[in-house]
């Protein structure tokens, strides 16, 4: 299992059970399954039908809507705070409150504290309201969000989810290679040929011994491979 502790592999995980395989795309380096950002959407309207019933987070929650992320921050910065007072550090409500602040907190640049606050919802929806819960899927949803269009950030989180999928599951299960799939191709996107030739060779020949020449997924590597080599001016 992948490790508890580990934000990506938080991630990951809840991916992995409702998706077990996915295609990347090259015309989207950042492609991760459509139902995620389905329900991105819907946690919004969830969060607005809140936001009338409390009054404040009403105020909170126009202010976001209206890029006024300064006064939305001091105001879900108190929403917050009362809540894990009043209703505790796991209510849903708390958690929606702690997901609002990392929105605002994202958007006035401060990335490190949006993702320790993510991290931490993350891991709480996880245990109290489990994998499937809309909830989860929108903590997900965010995390995933934020990282489409900062390539060089993605890289590096499927680079940490590949190497502990390496550590844990093997260098041969399904879901490694997929993650290396989906590496391979950023790194394309990147203009890094050379780190995506190495990787996609590599899970050329364990596809060939596992599944075989003839395999969908073997002879998807086959191409990402040729596509590499095309990238360095080499025959496929």
């Amino acid at each position: 299992m992948i490790r508890a502790d580990s934000f990506v592999g938080q991630v990951i995980a809840v991916i992995s059970r409702r998706t077990p395989a996915f295609r990347p795309r090259e015309d989207e380096p950042s492609t991760f399954p459509g139902w995620i950002f389905h329900h991105q959407s819907s946690s919004k309207q969830a969060s607005a039908a809140r936001s009338e019933e409390e009054g404040n987070p009403l105020l909170a929650f126009v202010s976001r809507q209206t890029g006024r992320y300064r006064e939305a921050r001091g105001l879900d910065e108190a929403i917050l705070n009362r809540r894990r007072r009043v209703q505790g550090d796991d209510h849903p409500d708390t958690l929606q409150a702690a997901t609002n602040l990392a929105i605002d907190l994202r958007a006035l640049g401060e990335n490190e504290a949006a993702r320790e606050l993510d991290k931490d919802v993350l891991a709480r929806r996880r245990r109290v309201q489990g994998d499937d819960h809309p909830d989860t899927l929108q903590s997900v949803a965010e995390v995933l969000a934020a990282l489409r269009g900062d390539l060089p950030t993605t890289i590096a989180v499927n680079r940490e989810i590949l190497t502990e999928q390496r550590a844990e599951l093997g260098f041969d299960h399904s879901l490694t290679l997929t993650t290396a799939d989906t590496l391979a191709t950023l790194l394309r996107a990147f203009g890094d040929f050379s780190g995506a030739r190495e990787l996609d060779a590599d899970t050329l020949a364990r596809r060939r011994k596992v599944l075989g020449d003839q395999h969908p997924d073997t002879l998807a590597s086959a191409n990402y491979l040729a596509a590499d080599l095309r990238g360095l001016g080499m025959s496929a």
